[in-house]
């Protein structure tokens, strides 16, 4: 299962009003650590967990959701930002 469907299984087992949440809102109410946590034990790259993790967000959200994640995946917010490059 990748990272995008995780999320979608999570949107699914929340018990929220809106059945119409984003991408961004599911990131939001669903616990980071385990998210990347998943990502990793299903042989995800940490590039490609920076690139889903941030997937449509613009640069400013990214950098403050970088300074969130990069922990959890040790690293620097530098480097969060980096992975996050079209390269």
């Amino acid at each position: 299962m990748s990272l995008p469907e995780f999320l979608h299984e999570a949107e699914k087992g929340m018990s929220m009003k809106s059945s119409d949440m984003s991408e961004e809102h599911i990131l939001r109410y669903t616990d980071l650590a385990a998210a990347i946590q998943f990502a990793k034990a299903n042989d995800l790259t940490t590039r490609e967990i920076v690139r889903e993790l941030t997937r449509g967000m613009i640069y400013s959200d990214a950098l403050k959701y970088a300074k969130r994640a990069a922990p959890l995946l040790d690293l620097n917010v530098l480097e969060f930002m980096r992975l996050r490059k079209n390269e």
